[in-house]
Parts: C-alpha cells; structure tokens; sequence
C-alpha cells in the first residue's frame, strides 16, 4: 500500500474551506503557476541559484527547534500572545508574565520527535531545507500529515509543489495531488500549505523568489552556454592566410609546408618566409569584448542581493574589508535567516501544534549571534567591572581553576561614593591637580556612540553614491578616449587621462555641500549633548570656513591625484608589456574597481566621520567648552596609535588641529568635559 493511499484510508472528517474562499476560488482549480518546474529544476542546474538557495535552506534546515509551556500554579495555560509573537518579542511578553506563569522548555515530546525526524525517509534537517528551497523558489512547498489510529501526526512527507494540481474548492474541498497517473484527494486538515504571498493573488498559488528572477537566471544560463560553446566549437580558425594569383594546388603545399615547419612546441614563434606576396590575417575575439564576465558578474549580485545573502558568505569578497567580513554573518543571519524562520514559525504553530496540544509554543534557537563588538566596546569602558573569568570567557577561554578567575582588576586610585553623592570638598584633593571630568557617564557615552554611528552609516551611504557616479564619469571618459586611439605605439599617456581641473571643480561641487550638511548635523548632536541653543551656530563663522577649504583643497583634491597616479602606473606597465587596447582598457577598469569598491568606502567613512568631529568641535568652542577628551572606539579594530590616546584631555582648540591629522578610516570621538 502506498503513502498516499495510506492516508486517504486514515483520512476520517472531510473539511470544507471557509464560506469566503470558497466564493473566491470556486471556479479555478488554481494550478501551479507555468515555469515552476524549471524554476526548481534551476537549482541543480544553475551555480549562483543554487549557492544562494542552498546557503539560505542549509542554514534554516540547521536551527534548533524547541518547545514550550507556560504554567499557571503548576497547570499549562494558554496565552495567545505567547503562541503568536515573533522569537525576539516572547522574551519581553514573558518579563510582563512571569510574576504570575512560569515559561518551561519541553525537553522530550511527540512534536518535537516530529520536527526532528519528519519520517522513515527523511531526516527533519532534510525536510526543513527541501521545504525552504521550495518556498525560495516558487514561493509555496506543502507537507501531508501521515497520523496513527488515534489521529495524531507521526510522519511528515513534503511534496512537490507542482504535484499538488488543484486547490479546495466549494465543489471539490480537497488538495489534489497528482504522482505520475494518480490523482489522490487530500483534505485540508492533513496538508500543511506554506506559502509567500502572491499581491496579485492572494488566494491563489504562492509567488517566490526563482519566479521574479527568471530572466536573470535565463540570462546567466544563456552567457554560460554561449561560452561553453565558444570553447567547444567556434567553428572559425585564428589565422586567414591568402594571397593573389594563388592556385589550389598553392594553397594545399603551402598549407603542409606551414604545419611541417611551425607545428610543435618547439618551433613556436619562428618566422616563415616565402617569395611570394603572402597576408595574413588574425581572428580574435574575447570574453571582454562581448563583456560576458561583467555581464556573469552582474546577474551574480542580482541573484544574490534578492535572496538577502551577503556576498561574503559566499566567498566574494573582492570589495570588502575586515569590517563587512565580521558583520556579514550578523546581517545574513538577522535580515535574511529570521524572516524566514519567522514564516516557518507561525506556520508551523497554527497548522501543526493544535494536533497535538494548542497550549505548546514553538520557538526556534535564534540564529543571529551576540553582538560580541558591542559587549567588548562596553567592556572596555569600564574593564574593572568584569572579572578575570569574564573577560576569559569573552576571549574564548576556559575560566581559572580553583576560583582564581573571580576577582576584579580594580584601579587603585578608584574609590566607591554612593549614587547620588559627591565627597565634601575637604574630602576632595585640590583642583589644581584635580582633571577634568567628561561630561558623559560610562552609560551615556555608550549610547551617544551607537546613536552617531547610526548617523554616519547614512551620511557614508550618501558620500559612496555620490563617489561611485563620479568615478564613473571619469572611467567612461578615459576608456572613450583610450578606445579612440587605433594604435598603442601613438598616443602618450597624458592623451587619455582625465582632465585634473575639470574633475577637481566636479568633485569640489560634490563634496562641499556634503562636508557643510554632515558639519551642522555634527554641531546640532553636540548642542543636544551639552544643553546648547543650536540656533546660535554660525556656520559662517571663519573657522567654519577656514576648515572647509582646508579639507576641499588638501583632503578632497588628493583623490583625484592618488586615481591618476594608479592610472599613469597601470597604464606604463601595459603599454611596456606590448597590451593592446583592450587589455589597457581593463586595467582602467581595474583601477576604477578599486575606486568604486574599497576606496568609495574608505573615502567615505574618513570624510563623514572628520566632518561630523569638526562640526561637534566647533560647536564646542563656539559654547565656551574648553576641553575634551579622546574617546577611542574600542573594539579589536582599535588601532594601537588611537588606543595610546584613549581619555586624554585636550584644549578644543587642539582637538581641532588633531582632527585635520587622525589618520584615515578613524573612528574615534572627542567628549566634552565639564
């Protein structure tokens, strides 16, 4: 007997769908959408589809899934809001709870056996990204519920989603499955139908990511085969050698006299020569003229942008630093994993719990790490509030034996005064060699710094579309010029590169207004900090100006000078090789790959963050505040030079002077003190 026959014959109660959807769908049979079939068939079939897919479903198939059950004076209860909130929200629901309930993780239960094992077939792991790969693609994947005599599900067995032809209807309130020959009706109860929203129908069959790229994953198919056939069969020869007045009988002595004394690698570059008027022409074409790499490259990040996976997860990290490295997995994690598993979730809790017992609340292990930067960051404001056995537990270190770990590093000259209370002034040293107290606490400094940060990663985003739309108009401009020359050996290098004053006043243009509006938001923040009247700002004011052309004229304008000083190098070294221009043309875009990737980047954070320190600067001193102190970002990317300055005391007026000098990339920040 077969698995289908054996649920038909378990199946007892024949439920009809709702009075509503059964008005709606009535007169469809809502068939799988065309293309669904290919569109699952992409994954074995197409590299980038599958490596985003299978990144994406391995990591849900890989989740933890646990069980729980909130009890009432020792009897489980039900509580709506607990069953039905997201994985971060439970958490805080409980804290309002738990004086009345007690939350207990149910260690062994049928459910729990269910999820982890699914069937005799198939592991849970196996199912869970199966049915994740199904929703990715076409954006529906169904499971039927195999139950034992008492009516209890035992097994889970997904299906294709284009087995499953027609959907309940008011005449027909079944799924219909059709394997091969059979059509087999199953009642709504015993399949469990996940699905991604379709806006255009929403009653209908689900929409899913493969199917709004189809004709990226067509395209990047199409470039593939093109090239494998290039390879394969180009069906032209490299070389047309001809002649006038040549005979057949010419052509066909000529042809093996050439194979005799070239064929071979160790005749390879010798000359041939006859005495007659002899031409030879080269055929060439390459994967750059018909820009089929940029083209691969190009439906790359589509596919993988619109699956939500960071590129360097999956090992493209040609334009990343150490920075993105570390945060990728949080984003993929965060952004990508959860929302599915939140789908997944409230599926299964609606569709598979109330089989078992509607009091259970299913929840996953939360795949987005701790943010160990934050905590570190914290830390290191105060390192003496950890004890030795923390702070090895954050490196990743075992604590000490015999207790030897629980103690604190205490700083001998601190002293304990009760909040709230400051010691009486006899009790006080004297203030001439009392230093200046940040204006700040511990708390506040932290939060002031997350909330900056915040501030900048948007001015930065602003700064890198402007910078890429620049870069640009340079490169198309040289590589017009470049791609006009008909000859290497007759155009000197100075001939095709940018104009340096054009670009210069271009790039001014761009980045004054950014420097001025990053500038007052950095003066508005540092007034709220110290209880300022904003509206007494003056932007006009001489040292405003003075740093501005300072920055224009030094910091900005050295940009164009470091592209093309890369140029001028890259370009020489082609030209010395014997390249030709094509292959001096993608060294010039090599050169604005960097510029567009990394340097964008680079550019961006520096000039955003030392605009925004000069603006909270200025500020400082048009209010009267005299000093600050150096506020080193702390974490593992502190460099040792930054770190060297952490709590120092400066005049705002040296602060100032520093700023111009902090070495690029700098994240640090200047507190004012009171």
């Amino acid at each position: 007997m077969s698995l289908f026959q054996k649920i038909k014959k378990a199946f007892k109660v024949e439920t009809k769908p709702s009075s509503f959807l059964s008005q709606i769908i009535s007169n469809s049979s809502a068939p799988s959408r065309k293309g669904a079939a290919e569109t699952i068939k992409s994954y074995k079939n197409m590299p980038w589809f599958r490596a985003a897919n299978a990144r994406v479903s391995k990591s849900i198939a890989s989740v933890t899934w646990e069980l729980y059950a909130l009890k009432k004076q020792g009897k489980a209860v039900k509580v709506a809001k607990m069953l039905h909130a997201p994985h971060d929200e439970k958490r805080n629901i409980y804290q309002s709870l738990k004086k009345e309930m007690e939350l207990v993780e149910i260690d062994e239960h049928p459910l729990l056996d269910l999820i982890n094992e699914c069937n005799r077939e198939m592991t849970g792991s196996y199912v869970r990204q199966l049915t994740q790969i199904y929703l990715d693609s076409v954006g529906e994947a169904f499971w039927i519920k195999e139950r034992n005599g008492l009516g209890v599900p035992i097994e889970i067995w997904p299906i294709h989603p284009t087995w499953v032809t027609d959907l309940p209807t008011k005449n027909n309130p079944y799924f219909v499955v059709q394997v091969e020959h059979n059509r087999i009706p199953i009642p709504p109860t015993e399949i469990i139908w996940f699905k991604e929203p379709d806006p255009e129908k929403p009653y209908s069959r689900g929409s899913g990511l493969g199917m709004a790229l189809g004709d990226e994953l067509d395209t990047d198919e199409f470039a593939a085969q093109h090239t494998k056939a290039w390879f394969y069969n180009r069906a032209r020869p490299d070389l047309l050698v001809y002649g006038d007045g040549l005979q057949p009988a010419d052509t066909q002595r000529m042809e093996q006299e050439w194979l005799k004394r070239n064929q071979g690698f160790w005749k390879a570059f010798k000359p041939f020569f006859v005495g007659k008027k002899i031409e030879v022409k080269e055929l060439s074409q390459s994967f750059s003229d018909m820009d089929l790499i940029p083209l691969r490259k190009y439906e790359r990040d589509i596919i993988i942008q619109t699956f939500g996976v960071t590129p360097e997860i999956l090992g493209i990290i040609e334009n990343s630093n150490r920075a993105t490295i570390e945060a990728a997995s949080y984003i993929f994690a965060l952004y990508c994993l959860v929302p599915r598993l939140e789908t997944l979730r409230e599926y299964l809790q609606m569709f598979l719990v109330p089989d078992f017992d509607d009091r259970i609340i299913i929840d996953y292990v939360s795949p987005v790490a701790e943010d160990k930067e934050y905590q570190l960051r914290a830390a290191t404001v105060s390192p003496w509030a950890l004890t030795k056995d923390e702070w090895r537990e954050m490196a990743g270190k075992e604590p000490l034996p015999d207790d030897q770990g629980k103690v604190f590093m205490v700083p001998a000259m601190l002293i304990e005064v009760p909040a709230g209370k400051r010691k009486k002034p006899e009790e006080e040293k004297t203030k001439a060699i009392k230093k200046s107290e940040p204006l700040l606490n511990e708390e506040q400094q932290i939060k002031r710094w997350n909330a900056k940060v915040k501030k900048w990663d948007n001015w930065e985003e602003k700064w890198k579309r402007e910078l890429k739309k620049f870069f640009q108009q340079q490169q198309d401009e040289v590589l017009a010029k470049l791609r006009n020359q008909k000859a290497v050996q007759k155009f000197s290098i100075e001939e095709i590169l940018f104009e340096r004053a054009k670009y210069n006043k271009l790039l001014t243009d761009l980045a004054m207004p950014l420097l001025i509006s990053i500038l007052e938001d950095g003066a508005e923040e540092a007034a709220e900090t110290i209880g300022f009247d904003y509206s007494l700002f003056d932007v006009t004011n001489p040292h405003v100006q003075e740093w501005i052309s300072s920055e224009l004229g030094i910091q900005i304008k050295g940009i164009n000078d470091t592209t093309l000083e890369a140029l001028r190098a890259t370009l020489s070294e082609g030209i010395n090789n014997g390249e030709t221009i094509s292959q001096l043309s993608d060294r010039v875009g090599q050169v604005f790959t960097a510029a567009k990737g990394y340097r964008s980047e680079l550019i961006s954070r520096t000039e955003t963050i030392r605009s925004y320190r000069a603006g909270n600067l200025e500020l400082y001193r048009q209010s009267g505040t005299e000093k600050v102190t150096w506020w080193a970002a702390l974490d593992e990317r502190t460099c040792e030079e930054c770190l060297s300055y952490h709590g120092h005391s400066y005049l705002v007026s040296e602060a100032s002077n520093i700023n111009t000098q902090i070495h690029p990339n700098c994240r640090c920040d200047f507190i004012p003190e009171e």
